[in-house]
């Protein structure tokens, strides 16, 4: 959207309530209008840069890689929101 469009909208008492975020073009993800995170989706370059174990002995060994780089991302993007939240407009 335009600035024109976001401030005509704005104007006309509309609210987002949900907002489509492409974090640093690694994670993907909606965020509502009460700061809930829903659809995250790591981008293929970080999940095919992701280390995997070889010859794990259980699922979870296998997917360990993945959680990891999951929290470390996660991590980020809620420094990142308080960061925002906390700066003066």
């Amino acid at each position: 959207m335009q600035s024109d469009e976001v401030a005509t909208l704005i104007n006309h008492g509309k609210k987002c309530l949900e907002l489509s975020i492409s974090y640093l073009q690694r994670v993907s993800f909606r965020l509502t209008s009460t700061c809930q995170l829903k659809g995250i989706k790591l981008s293929d370059d970080l999940i095919a840069d992701v280390a995997e174990i070889e010859d794990p002995q259980s699922r979870v060994e296998e997917l360990e890689p993945f959680w990891e780089v999951m929290c470390s991302e996660l991590t980020s993007i809620y420094q990142w929101l308080d960061e925002l939240q906390n700066k003066p407009v």
